[in-house]
């Protein structure tokens, strides 16, 4: 008998979160040793924005300076105006085009999210774009795409190849439940069920399954984690 399972790994969940408990409180208890000042800290991300293919320069590449949007030109313009005289510490765009925001924090990054979740709607009402959003203190990077999940600890910001495939794979994907299941591989009606079932989860937000198919003639489950 063959069946096909769809539930959350509560171990690997809880793993998760642990981990990032502890990585922001190692960050945290750093970052208070040190007491960098916010500039200090933006100097610092500037240096990982450079590393992954940003021009950044929170002194110089400053709207007030008249760095502007350039064809060809991958910019982490610092301090740009959103409504309301508020300011993003950095919008990040590919040629013309606003990809994503970054709000700095001389400590905790986690406390930027109210703020930068502001910014964020700011930037959809005046530009009509809908940007990812990052906020860090340089040691702990959170990536957030608002409506479609929580934010996300992360490595550090993304380069601008990954947030254009990122931007491509949001307009251009298509909803899992309208994807035909390949009735070659699974024709049961309760492998088609699981299979819709781990489609909803992953919309909802979801980011692991596990699909268990037992063996019919060892009597085995065989389990792949998606």
């Amino acid at each position: 008998m063959t069946k096909i399972a769809n539930f959350t790994n509560p171990a690997h969940t809880a793993q998760t979160i642990q981990q990032q408990q502890e990585t922001r409180q190692r960050a945290q208890t750093f970052a208070a040793a040190i007491a960098l000042t916010e500039h200090e800290v933006r100097r610092l991300i500037d240096q990982q924005l450079q590393a992954v293919g940003w021009e950044a320069d929170t002194d110089n590449l400053h709207y007030s300076k008249g760095t502007r949007p350039t064809v060809g030109r991958n910019i982490a313009i610092a301090e740009y105006p959103l409504g309301g005289n508020r300011r993003a510490d950095y919008a990040l765009f590919v040629g013309t085009k606003l990809l994503a925001v970054l709000e700095a924090k001389a400590e905790d990054a986690a406390q930027a999210q109210t703020q930068t979740s502001v910014y964020v709607k700011d930037i959809a009402g005046t530009y009509n774009v809908f940007p990812f959003a990052f906020f860090s203190d340089y040691y702990t990077t959170y990536f957030w795409e608002m409506g479609t999940g929580n934010k996300r600890l992360v490595s550090g910001v993304f380069g601008p190849d990954d947030l254009e495939r990122l931007d491509h794979i949001r307009q251009y994907q298509s909803p899992l439940a309208s994807v035909k299941s390949n009735l070659k591989i699974a024709d049961r009606t309760y492998q088609l069920e699981a299979i819709q079932r781990i489609g909803e989860s992953f919309e909802a937000g979801q980011r692991r399954a596990l699909l268990v198919d037992w063996l019919q003639a060892l009597g085995k489950p065989e389990q792949r984690w998606l």
